[in-house]
């Protein structure tokens, strides 16, 4: 058999072939262009679903970015970007600056306005908390919020320093490679000291208020009064006033005498009253002692 003849054979199998199959083809045409342009919808669908979250995500990070690099970031800045972008990422890491915040102003103010730190305290606590329940919300966020609480907690004690340690050790346990591991080591050691604790006790019964650090500069002051001028021009000693030109005076003092010292026995500059001191001699130098020699 030639060449010619096999290729005359395969067309009469390819013409069989499509025989067989044009009655299926036909059959089932539309359900295949149906099912290849439901295939070619998704996938551009899937494009632009992607392409639309990448665009939205950079916008959300951007937010967050410039709330970071603002002069002095607020908490409420980090708690509109959360709140514009629920469920992301950018939401978590957020509410975690809020808390930091919250949290320095919080330590700022607890010797000096004890309501206002334990409000801000207060919301900073839970903002970690809420961080902490939020199993999606990544480890380096979770680490941060652990060891926020634990200061928190620390701050907020009345003496009973039992959450503070736990919460410290839970960070040290859970996350041995941390970069807070060594200073919530040492924070565990210094809280287990029995004075540190009886501090937090004292501390948590006092109320420092704003009002309490005023100083006498902070309130109106008192004027001079005038100094009034001598027909004579000149002024009794231990007078208050005086003329125009020269201002009050302060009136004169008297300051005892000072004590002579006494000596050892008791004799010489201390008997007769003179206020000589006697010293003890210097120790000779090798070279007076070589010269009196």
């Amino acid at each position: 058999m030639n060449a010619e003849e096999r290729h005359r054979l395969h067309e009469n199998d390819l013409e069989k072939l499509t025989e067989r199959v044009r009655p299926v083809a036909e059959k089932y045409w539309n359900i295949v262009a149906v099912v290849v342009a439901g295939l070619l919808l998704v996938t551009a669908l899937a494009i632009y679903f992607f392409r639309s979250q990448a665009a939205a995500s950079s916008t959300e990070w951007g937010e967050l970015t410039s709330a970071l690099t603002s002069q002095v970031p607020t908490a409420e800045q980090f708690e509109n970007i959360a709140e514009a972008y629920p469920g992301s990422p950018v939401a978590v890491w957020a509410q975690l600056n809020a808390a930091d915040a919250r949290l320095r102003s919080g330590l700022d103010l607890i010797f000096t306005d004890r309501d206002g730190a334990l409000r801000d305290l207060s919301g900073a606590g839970e903002q970690y908390e809420q961080i902490l329940a939020d199993r999606s919300a990544p480890p380096m966020a979770r680490e941060r919020a652990l060891f926020g609480s634990a200061r928190v907690l620390e701050a907020t004690s009345d003496g009973d320093m039992t959450r503070a340690i736990s919460r410290y050790e839970e960070l040290i346990e859970t996350y041995p490679e941390s970069v807070y591991k060594q200073i919530s080591e040492e924070r565990v050691a210094s809280l287990e000291n029995k004075s540190i604790s009886e501090f937090y006790a004292w501390y948590a019964e006092q109320n420092p208020k704003p009002a309490d650090l005023e100083t006498p500069q902070d309130g109106p002051s008192l004027p001079l009064p005038a100094p009034a001028e001598s027909t004579t021009g000149e002024v009794e000693a231990g007078s208050t006033t005086g003329t125009a030109d020269e201002g009050p005076n302060l009136p004169e003092i008297e300051f005892p005498d000072i004590p002579a010292p006494t000596t050892e026995s008791g004799s010489g500059a201390g008997s007769s009253g003179a206020s000589e001191i006697e010293f003890p001699p210097l120790p000779e130098t090798e070279a007076g002692s070589a010269t009196g020699s």
